[in-house]
């Protein structure tokens, strides 16, 4: 079976929670989709060193020798017990290589084109349901996020460096040509976070600083407005080491993308 939720105890837990899926108090539940799995020894399928971008925006890169799965679990609330939820699964992929699945003769797979296929599988399980999906930044690509189901919502790490564009100003008289699908640029995370107006202080972290804008993401989802929230964090003090002949330089902020 590609995913789990194409086996028959996938089925089991999307039939087995559909009560409490379909109450009406539950307007939405969570999709993660992220795995790693290390593993040794070399008649493994699958087995491959992947770069591990889990650290990037602290700017920490590993390469790591093991399995590279695709999970997607969802979060159930419990009614009993307010505040309370149980993690359940819903799908598991093993991600393979061009390389590697060539020679087993299965078409090649993205791990963006495996965890749409579970999202989709699962919109289509509840039709109408508000669905809001969580995912790592890996997944901010083309193939996961285009043409979602209208029911589906996504939160992900914006890339560092992606543009964020204002909507085109409404036409005036007539003119000639295709009309502009993007306004001016509002900027990039990168330039975002230097901005010196419009922060507020995070709800739930003291000493951090959150500001919002509402854009156009014209590389990835042509026409759909997203919402770019930026957490800037003060940057630690270098401490001093001994026989250091310059000051430490002055900190500054640093950003992380939710």
């Amino acid at each position: 079976m590609d995913t789990f939720l194409a086996s028959s105890f996938g089925t089991f837990v999307m039939v087995m929670f559909q009560g409490l899926l379909t109450a009406p108090s539950w307007q939405t539940f969570t999709l993660l989709a992220c795995g790693w799995a290390l593993a040794s020894g070399r008649h493994i399928e699958g087995l491959a060193r992947y770069r591990n971008g889990a650290g990037s925006a602290r700017q920490e890169y590993r390469t790591l020798r093991g399995l590279n799965f695709v999970l997607g679990v969802m979060r159930v609330p419990l009614p009993r017990w307010p505040g309370h939820s149980v993690t359940v699964p819903i799908g598991l992929a093993l991600y393979l290589k061009e390389a590697q699945a060539q020679p087993l003769g299965l078409p090649y797979r993205s791990r963006s084109a495996l965890a749409r296929s579970m999202l989709d599988v699962v919109a289509a399980q509840l039709p109408g349901r508000p669905i809001r999906a969580l995912a790592d930044g890996g997944y901010a690509t083309k193939e996961f996020l285009r043409d979602l189901p209208a029911s589906v919502a996504v939160r992900c790490r914006f890339p560092i460096t992606s543009k964020l564009y204002a909507l085109p100003a409404p036409p005036t008289g007539t003119r000639r040509g295709r009309p502009p699908k993007k306004g001016p640029l509002l900027g990039t995370p990168k330039t975002l976070v230097r901005q010196g107006a419009g922060w507020q202080p995070h709800p739930t972290e003291a000493g951090a600083e959150v500001q919002g804008w509402v854009g156009l993401w014209h590389t990835v989802l042509p026409g759909r407005l997203v919402q770019v929230v930026v957490v800037r964090r003060p940057s630690p003090p270098r401490p001093q080491t001994p026989g250091q002949r310059k000051p430490p330089l002055p900190s500054r902020p640093s950003s992380r993308q939710i």
